[in-house]
């Protein structure tokens, strides 16, 4: 509901002043207009892990692994959101024709989206295996808390670093493509977007095929009581089932990662008030897809279970309140 209020309430604004600028050839609009849906698209592959194929149920189909990895992407689109966000994609391509390259810029825009696209159905297969969350995450949040620490400390002077990396940013790469004076000015950031999208593609096949094929066949080892992520009290096995829901979900991550980088970098100084209080917000916005479809992540057999279990409907929403908290 919100993304549709956000699509006829705000988008046709932000177009319509994203146009202007192109044909002035100004790309601040522009820019963030791709950006939005560079978020959006991140998110598509684990927004319904019911409604697509997983790489579990991949697994019987007699196919070679490209066709499997079609199929798989074709599956996400079985889900309202992400053919919303097609459309609403598809959409956003309309100023580009009051751009100096109307053809160059409207495709590298579509190579823009596929190439998040890709990247977010890589970490949603990264987020699935439990081993390749042990091997690429835990390397990857020690680096990004390290960096966004040194970016809160530094204060002022970060938002010019930020700057000069955003000038890099694929989303520039595609303005820049649309506003370019001729044909032959487009070819490097062009070439350099294909580039990236061309690793994305690499990333893509690879955590896929490690997802259907590089898991284990032999059934999961279940906790010990004194596991740290352990529960007390008759609950304590649901609510560690949950845990281990919301650990696949991109969703939770972001805001986990910048809650500790915030409190690392108060280890040095407090941070600006503005800061603690943007990072409630965004975890709040990142959050709210796992507190509202809580129900959402299960089967329709888990669910089964849930009502021949001796539990009340309270009780499931406190379960699942415990997981996530």
């Amino acid at each position: 509901a919100l993304l549709g209020y956000a699509f006829v309430a705000i988008l046709p604004a932000r177009l319509l002043r994203a146009a202007g600028e192109l044909s002035a050839g100004q790309t601040t609009s522009l820019e963030a207009v791709l950006w939005a849906f560079c978020v959006l698209w991140l998110f598509v592959p684990v927004e319904d892990a019911n409604v697509s194929l997983t790489s579990r149920h991949l697994r019987a189909f007699p196919i070679d692994v490209g066709r499997l990895l079609i199929v798989r992407m074709l599956s996400v689109f079985c889900s309202p959101f992400a053919l919303l966000i097609a459309a609403g994609s598809l959409v956003s391509l309309w100023p580009f024709l009051f751009a100096r390259q109307t053809v160059l810029g409207g495709a590298a825009a579509l190579l823009l989206f596929a190439t998040a696209f890709g990247f977010g159905m890589s970490a949603s297969h990264v987020l699935v295996a439990a081993e390749l969350r042990r091997a690429v995450l835990a390397p990857l949040a020690v680096v990004s808390v390290a960096l966004a620490a040194v970016l809160f400390t530094r204060g002022p002077q970060s938002i010019e670093q930020l700057r000069v990396v955003a000038a890099v940013s694929p989303p520039h790469l595609v303005s820049a493509v649309s506003v370019a004076a001729t044909r032959s000015a487009a070819v490097i950031p062009l070439l350099t977007l294909a580039a990236v999208g061309a690793a994305v593609g690499g990333l893509l096949f690879w955590s896929f095929r490690r997802s259907v094929f590089g898991q284990s066949d032999t059934p999961v080892v279940g906790r010990a009581v004194d596991s740290v992520l352990w529960f007390p009290g008759r609950f304590g096995g649901l609510v560690r089932k949950e845990q281990l829901e919301f650990r696949k979900l991109l969703d939770v991550w972001p805001g986990l990662l910048l809650v500790v980088a915030v409190s690392v970098a108060s280890l040095f100084g407090p941070p600006p008030p503005i800061v603690r209080q943007a990072i409630i917000v965004i975890v709040f916005v990142m959050n709210t897809n796992p507190i509202m479809n809580c129900l959402g992540l299960n089967t329709s057999a888990e669910l089964n279970r849930y009502a021949i279990l001796p539990l009340r409907g309270r009780d499931v929403l406190l379960i699942k309140n415990l997981g996530l908290a």
